[in-house]
């Protein structure tokens, strides 16, 4: 008993030890995506999405997933080196319509942030209310009424 002590205490001050080390084979920023419902304006939970590292048409752009938590938020960790450019895609056949996906670049995501075009909305009145923090990409989907559901 006192060996598993023992080694478990220096595998605790050893992960203790690296995660205080700075970089070590570390990634870039952290971009964080906002899905926002276009119909009530709420973040979207649950939802799925795909973030390119550069250009979606190579098979050797890297690609990251996630799902959004109860704020409809994720924050995906970038790579180093930082890619120019990055594709974020939204949309879930059967279930959901991406009002704004596409390539965003990097340094205008880090500098001021970026809110997507809503699709979604024609007026754009719902687009106005939200202001993109730096590091943040804002973007607008919404459910599929039922009989789009049925179509697809």
């Amino acid at each position: 008993m006192r060996q598993f002590s023992v080694r478990s205490h220096r595998i605790t001050w050893l992960c203790l030890a690296l995660g205080g080390l700075p970089a070590l084979g570390a990634g870039g920023p952290d971009i964080r995506v906002r899905e926002i419902d276009t119909r009530t304006g709420r973040g979207m939970p649950g939802m799925p999405v795909w973030l390119y590292l550069g250009d979606p048409m190579k098979a050797s752009t890297p690609r990251l997933e996630a799902t959004t938590d109860g704020g409809g938020t994720i924050t995906f960790h970038l790579t180093s080196p930082v890619p120019d450019q990055i594709f974020i895609y939204d949309e879930v056949l059967g279930a959901f319509r991406a009002c704004s996906h596409g390539t965003f670049r990097t340094e205008e995501i880090m500098r001021v942030g970026v809110v997507g075009a809503d699709t979604c909305d024609r007026s754009g009145k719902l687009r106005k209310k939200f202001r993109a923090q730096p590091g943040e990409v804002i973007l607008f989907v919404r459910k599929l009424r039922w009989w789009e559901g049925i179509q697809t």
